[in-house]
């Protein structure tokens, strides 16, 4: 089983031209190596993966990796969401 931490994340009212960025951490917690992982961002295009360990790779058992993630909006009064 693959988990996030954390499993949710809300940045707020984020002002055009600012950017607001969140890293989470991506932990194997079951039992079994996971395949080789890819790491997509569907929803909005006010985010973005800036950095990461996790793409390409396969956790082991008790091992983890990290994404970052930027939230850029293109106007303000936008509501975005990235899954």
């Amino acid at each position: 089983m693959l988990t996030f931490t954390p499993a949710s994340y809300t940045a707020g009212l984020i002002a055009s031209g600012t950017t607001a960025t969140q890293t989470c951490t991506l932990t194997n917690t079951g039992g079994k190596a996971s395949g080789a992982l890819k790491v997509t961002l569907p929803g909005s295009g006010a985010f973005t993966k800036t950095a990461g360990t996790c793409a390409g790779r396969s956790l082991g058992p008790g091992t983890s990796c990290s994404i970052t993630v930027r939230c850029a909006p293109a106007s303000n009064g936008e509501n975005d969401t990235a899954t």
